[in-house]
């Protein structure tokens, strides 16, 4: 027969008798408390003494260094402490602990048997497999990358910033695996393209989805303006801002990320100042490098201008096969007063090292971080300036960044990152293969010509025509000199960045997460031409003052919870997503006054307004979820639902599910040990897509006027009012 304990009578008194239950037990609780008190009193001093020791020592790596902050506890027990900067510790534990555990981040953990001893020297090795390696996913969620259903590239901060680059995707240049980088023109601040897996549309420029601490980022590689490539914001960047960078591959890596991450995504987490040392600290760095250029494209200067040994000038062929130079040959050149004999020119031999010169690129970045139990910050400064190795070209960039996180409570934080971008330039060299290039003109200078003439501002123009009439070698081509100084195209852009965001913990396991996201860009370019240019007689002036702007207002709900081999992680939120765009263009192409660069200026009938003003709401939901079974099998789900207002009322709503699986073999089967990691994984995912602004029906565009007359014209491509995503 079950014998039934004591306690049990006790705790199962009726109901009409349960304050003396709790008479009871207050009466218990408070006699042992009385009880325990005294012996402690009494015999708490001969316990200490004979009932424990102190151990002290010494923990160093291989090489003989201190290890800091190496954890030491006496095992069985919750004493214990971490080693102190010279990597020296005091321990008092019980005097019958048998076994100290050390144990270091990297480094392999020991356990050391006490014995008789009281003082320890101990030499800890890195340890061989380290910490797996944990990368930030979609919204921001942190995940071990061997769990992942998908291809996910790392690159660390500190390996962007080893050679200072115009741009943080030039620094990413062969570092992950499936992108391709590529600079559109040779000069530094040109326009990055970045492609993931290959181009998948003819119609888009293929650029992934760049998201900066959560903030999605406005990139585009088609940022010209008159010939010239005025960079994408992403290059506006602050390179040692940045922490880490995932680029998101697959489609189920971007699916909570929406239509606008079908080419893939490149997540950048900066610095915050978080970090394992404690207390303020500054970091300084700067450097300057030189650019020489080094190899010239080959010319002959043997012969003069000219075809089959004739000397024709003015002709549209670019042969230099005319006379033999320095042979005799009596010919009348342009520029000169009566005919002479055709010879070589030390500066025509070397006009294209005469024409470019060395740059240079000086950058200075200084950093405060703080880093404290209830907070950590960074704030940072940093400044770029760039001359080209063309005359008159130039590049400047200056950056400052926050981000700092405060612990108001427990269970309640605000992160808080603002940064503001500028880069500016007086003169972007001009890309396209024309007239305007100086970089070709350079070239096509016939071997005969004396280049002092061109290469000195004083006779630039022809006498008494200053500023009316440019002293050229031949008619179609302008002077290259003249034209890199005087035919400008210069910009100033502005991006700013915002985040504001509130993470409450306000039940175990449960988080919720509500954020504000801003990210806006002002840009200012323009572009002057002066008389007597090449396809612009009467010179030209362009003015264009362009803006993008989104805001993103976010809330998402989170669980982690373990449930015996099971892990499962559950992500869902919505997001609010306004998108505000315009441009505004004004431009003439014919000076009345020469050198008055003013839209003003421009002749009656030549000046031309535009402007463009569109705007876009998207209203999202989306989940996510993650199951894990003993570290060995993953499953991803997500699910995203959109409401576009560019779409028909009736069709504003389309949905998209993405679901990924990894299996590590590794963890299921014995490996040989040069096998480090053996996954299988595959992968589905459902993409939807809206599109752009005002495309539902045919609206008029205004051309330039004719005469007094308005001219206005309707699209000829016909809209469908009742496109579906």
């Amino acid at each position: 027969m079950k014998k039934k304990r004591f306690y049990e009578d006790f705790v199962n008194l009726p109901r009409n008798t349960m304050w003396v239950r709790q008479l009871c037990l207050l009466i218990l609780i408070t006699t042992s408390a009385m009880f325990l008190s005294t012996i402690s009193y009494a015999q708490g001093t001969n316990i200490g003494q004979s009932q424990q020791k102190t151990v002290t020592g010494e923990v160093t790596d291989t090489e003989g260094l201190p290890l800091i902050g190496v954890a030491v506890l006496a095992k069985g027990t919750s004493q214990g402490t971490v080693t102190n900067l010279d990597g020296e510790f005091s321990l008092t534990i019980p005097r019958d602990t048998e076994i100290l555990n050390f144990s270091y981040i990297g480094y392999q953990p020991q356990e050391v048997m006490i014995g008789s001893q009281s003082t320890f020297n101990i030499t800890m090795s890195e340890a061989a497999v380290g910490l797996k390696e944990v990368v930030i996913t979609a919204l921001g969620i942190s995940r071990e990358k061997e769990s992942l259903g998908y291809s996910v590239g790392t690159v660390d901060g500190e390996d962007l910033n080893r050679t200072p680059q115009a741009s943080v995707l030039s620094s990413m240049q062969g570092k992950i695996a499936g992108v391709q980088i590529s600079q559109t023109y040779g000069v530094k601040g040109s326009s990055m393209n970045m492609v993931i897996r290959g181009a998948s549309s003819l119609n888009s420029d293929n650029q992934p989805l760049f998201v900066i601490d959560g903030v999605p980022v406005y990139n585009s590689t088609d940022n010209l303006f008159n010939q010239a490539d005025l960079g994408n914001a992403i290059s506006d960047i602050n390179p040692e801002d940045i922490a880490s960078m995932s680029v998101l591959k697959g489609p189920s890596a971007a699916a909570l990320y929406g239509s606008r991450a079908a080419n893939g995504v490149v997540l950048i987490t900066t610095k915050s100042g978080s970090g394992k040392e404690k207390g303020l600290g500054v970091d300084f760095n700067s450097s300057f490098i030189v650019d020489n250029p080094y190899q010239y494209l080959p010319v002959q200067n043997e012969f003069a201008s000219g075809q089959e040994g004739a000397f024709v000038f003015e002709n549209d062929a670019y042969e230099f096969w005319g006379p033999k130079l320095d042979n005799g040959f009596i010919a009348q050149q342009r520029n000169q007063d009566s005919p002479a004999e055709l010879i070589s020119h030390e500066n025509n031999i070397n006009r294209q090292q005469n024409f470019y010169q060395n740059g240079w690129t000086q950058v200075n970045n200084v950093g405060v971080n703080g880093n404290y139990d209830k907070a950590n910050f960074r704030v940072s400064l940093g400044n770029y300036l760039n001359k080209g190795i063309m005359p008159n070209v130039d590049l400047k960039k200056n950056n400052i960044s926050v981000n700092g996180t405060m612990n108001l409570t427990d269970n309640l934080e605000v992160t808080v990152m603002t940064s503001l971008n500028e880069s500016s330039s007086g003169n972007r060299p001009n890309t396209y293969r024309s007239f305007l290039t100086p970089t070709r003109a350079i070239l096509t200078v016939g071997p005969q010509v004396d280049m002092s003439l061109y290469s000195n501002p004083e006779t630039w123009w022809m006498p008494n025509q200053e500023g009316i009439v440019q002293t050229r070698w031949k008619e179609r081509w302008n002077n290259p000199y003249l034209m890199q100084e005087l035919a400008t195209t210069s910009f100033d852009r502005i991006q700013a960045m915002t985040k504001i965001q509130i993470g409450w913990e306000f039940a175990k396991d449960l988080r919720f997460t509500a954020r504000y996201l801003r990210s806006q860009l002002n840009q200012r370019a323009v572009n002057q031409r002066p008389w007597d240019t090449v396809d612009s007689r009467k010179g030209n002036y362009d003015i264009q003052n362009s803006g993008f702007r989104e805001q993103n207002w976010e809330g998402i709900f989170s669980y982690n919870k373990t449930f015996g081999d099971f892990d499962l992680q559950a992500n869902a939120g919505g997001t609010l997503r306004y998108n505000y765009q315009e441009n505004i263009h004004n431009s003439t192409t014919n000076l009345v006054i020469p050198g008055l660069y003013t839209i003003s200026n421009g002749g009656p009938g030549s000046v031309i307004y535009t402007n463009f003003l569109s705007k876009k709401k998207v209203n999202s939901l989306f989940g996510q979820t993650s199951i894990g079974y003993k570290n060995t099998v993953y499953l991803d789900l997500t699910a995203r639902n959109d409401w576009s207002s560019t779409l028909p009322k009736e069709n504003r709503s389309y949905f998209y599910p993405s679901a990924s699986l990894s299996v590590l073999v590794n963890e299921m089967f014995a490996m040989p040990a040069w096998v480090s990691l053996a996954k299988i994984r595959a992968g589905y995912a459902q993409v939807g897509n809206d599109v752009d602004p005002y495309q539902l029906q045919r609206y008029y565009n205004f051309g330039a006027d004719w005469g007094d007359t308005k001219r206005a014209s309707i699209d000829k491509v016909a809209k469908n009012a009742q496109l579906k995503p």
